[in-house]
């Protein structure tokens, strides 16, 4: 091990580094420390900041916009496959298990969504809220599965998943022009 110098304590491996009077950023600091920072400063928002590092307006932006392309990508792909169906008359095969399925995502996609919607308020992150409300979308599509599904199986309406899926396509658009454009949208 190296001799201590004034002004510098040692770190990891015997190095040594000049003291500074900023913090260390808690991704710098050994698993130790780091977990002693984070108990430390527990509902500081400063040490919030230091630890999450500086957020970036433009990889903010560029998030966000990301997450509005894959809505967009979404409703096309959506409609496309509805109008298929409507026109070439397809019936959906009756899948217990696909309904089964249906039930646990209706169910589970719930969780992530309002999770990621909640976490991107308090960051003040939209494509995170975005990120939230695609879980959300994908919960609808599910709905819309299971409806079509059971609706068909029950009823025997085959027309009736793709006219609702023709709705979450509109509905991928919104949500993909408020994404783009970064309006809040919170009655989601």
């Amino acid at each position: 091990m190296h001799p201590q110098a004034p002004g510098q304590q040692p770190c990891q491996g015997g190095k040594h580094s000049t003291v500074s009077p900023v913090r260390p950023r808690a991704r710098d600091l050994p698993a130790q420390d780091r977990d002693r920072d984070v108990a430390e400063h527990a509902g500081d928002p400063a040490a919030d900041t230091r630890r999450a590092g500086t957020l970036s307006q433009t990889a903010e932006r560029r998030a966000q916009k990301a997450v509005a392309v894959t809505f967009f990508l979404l409703a096309p792909y959506t409609a496309i496959d509805a109008i298929h169906s409507l026109v070439t008359a397809e019936h959906a095969k009756t899948s217990w298990l696909g309904i089964g399925l249906s039930i646990a995502s209706l169910i589970v996609m719930p969780l992530p969504g309002t999770a990621k919607k909640r976490i991107g308020a308090r960051l003040d992150s939209r494509a995170t809220i975005g990120e939230g409300v695609q879980n959300m979308l994908c919960a609808y599509l599910t709905a819309a599965v299971l409806a079509g599904l059971l609706a068909n199986t029950w009823f025997g309406l085959w027309w009736a998943d793709p006219v609702i899926a023709l709705g979450i396509a509109a509905l991928a658009v919104h949500e993909g022009r408020e994404a783009w454009e970064g309006e809040d949208d919170d009655d989601d």
